[in-house]
């Protein structure tokens, strides 16, 4: 039960498995679909090859509504079925997210997903609003973005970056095999994004799909960088990277390289809370940090110690001596932050 990712990158190639289960399937048979989830190989293939054949709905639509919502057969009686196109720049259909669970049950919310392209003789990356939405909340400030440094200036995590390079510069790629990886990136909120990442080279054109799979495996800092970020944390005090909204200036803890502080409202039922941009920072020292970060950024400190109010466990505002320095990773809109309570017996 739950979502999965189905690919379809190259239209003349059966359809494959992504993701299932709250984890990756690397090209699998959709067969497993079928043994796990005890939907008939007829039926199944029926409700995808019909959903591939159909237009893409606008994103709206898209937003609104499934692709189709139908209760099915299967071994163990009946079951709902879910399926939302997932769509690239050009508005081709590259991909299903499907939903499989009870079929009186409300299914679990949908994550992102987007198609992506990139042009190999013109060196242009193409994006749509599926992928703009991806790292951001909002669409209002979508703008089709065809430079490759743009595209990419959210990525914090990338360990097969190089593979993408070969597959968007050879001239010849029969020997190079598809893209399976998994990327971190910067969200607006702010906070960081997990995405798994498969691509293929057709032609001229690497065409791809991005999937958000932040609620399944939280997002990671290269081994390396949080080796260097965590090795100099003062004693007393917690570690964590900080990122500021490209817009607004928010500033908002995005992973904690460090555990939490136990006193910061952070923590329900051990799993990490959801919370608005800057919802554990008292809206009041927004503009501390932002000053901070702007000394940093000019070169006239390394680092910057300054007084801010988090939210603790029981929704005070508790003073802290909060020290903002620059990641030591190669992501200009990061930053590490040194948190303590200002009171020791907090």
């Amino acid at each position: 039960m739950g979502w999965q990712l189905v690919e379809r990158l190259d239209p003349n190639s059966a359809p494959s498995l992504i993701w299932k289960d709250g984890g990756p399937r690397e090209w699998a048979s959709l067969n497993q679909i079928v043994r796990r989830d005890g939907v008939s190989a007829a039926v199944l293939t029926r409700a995808t090859e019909a959903a591939f054949a159909l237009a893409p709905r606008s994103f709206a639509e898209r937003e609104e509504s499934p692709l189709m919502d139908s209760t099915v057969p299967t071994k163990s009686g009946s079951k709902r079925l879910i399926l939302h196109h997932v769509v690239g720049p050009d508005d081709s259909v590259v991909g299903l997210l499907m939903w499989i669970g009870p079929a009186d049950e409300p299914a679990e919310p949908r994550p992102r997903s987007a198609g992506m392209k990139w042009e190999i003789d013109s060196q242009r990356t193409h994006n749509s609003l599926d992928t703009y939405m991806l790292r951001t909340n909002s669409p209002k400030n979508f703008a089709s973005i065809k430079d490759a440094d743009q595209f990419f200036n959210r990525v914090v995590r990338f360990p097969d970056m190089a593979h993408v390079v070969d597959l968007c510069s050879q001239s010849d790629s029969a020997d190079i095999p598809p893209l399976f990886s998994k990327v971190t990136m910067l969200h607006d909120e702010p906070r960081l994004v997990n995405l798994q990442i498969v691509a293929k080279r057709l032609g001229s054109v690497v065409v791809g799909i991005g999937l958000d799979i932040t609620q399944w495996e939280p997002a990671q800092m290269d081994p390396l960088t949080a080796m260097r970020a965590s090795g100099l944390s003062p004693a007393s005090y917690s570690r964590a990277v900080m990122a500021f909204q490209e817009r607004r200036g928010i500033p908002g803890i995005v992973h904690w390289i460090t555990d939490p502080p136990s006193w910061l409202a952070y923590w329900d039922a051990d799993r990490p809370l959801r919370r608005a941009p800057g919802g554990l920072i008292c809206p009041d020292d927004w503009d501390v940090l932002a000053e901070a970060k702007a000394q940093i950024d000019s070169g006239a400190a390394e680092t910057v110690t300054v007084t801010v109010r988090l939210q603790g466990a029981d929704g005070s505002w508790i003073g802290t001596s909060a020290t903002l320095s620059d990641h030591p990773g190669t992501h200009r809109m990061l930053y590490l932050i040194d948190i303590a309570a200002e009171d020791s017996s907090t």
